[in-house]
């Protein structure tokens, strides 16, 4: 099966030059992970587990020239086309943001002091 993804803005293909390279793709399959009644004080409370994968054969095509990566909002939009709603949503959105100020406002006060 053949699945194609442009990959060019991520990469310097240009240094390697056209042609297939074979395993040059392997995902990280380590993870370090904690058991939900642990409370991380350092690395040593975390479990490594590893998955198994496969490297990918991957053809660069003769058109290496480096691409620009586009850049993507980094807030959503409210796009709904109900007024009501997209109302409640931007209001719960402000609600939130204002939730979330006042959290790190109390674990930034209080962070030294909270025990889980």
């Amino acid at each position: 099966m053949l699945t194609a993804y442009s990959v060019s803005a991520l990469y310097d293909f240009e240094t390697a030059g056209p042609g297939i390279f074979t395993g040059t793709f392997a995902p990280i399959t380590t993870f370090q992970v904690a058991r939900l009644s642990v409370f991380i004080q350092s690395q040593t409370d975390l479990s490594s587990i590893e998955a198994t994968s496969n490297t990918v054969e991957n053809f660069v095509s003769p058109d290496i020239a480096k691409r620009v990566l586009q850049a993507k909002s980094k807030r959503g939009t409210v796009s709904c086309s109900i007024t009501s709603l997209a109302s409640a949503i931007a209001a719960n959105y402000t609600e939130a943001k204002a939730l979330v100020f006042g959290a790190t406002s109390y674990i930034t006060s209080n962070g030294a002091n909270l025990r889980h």
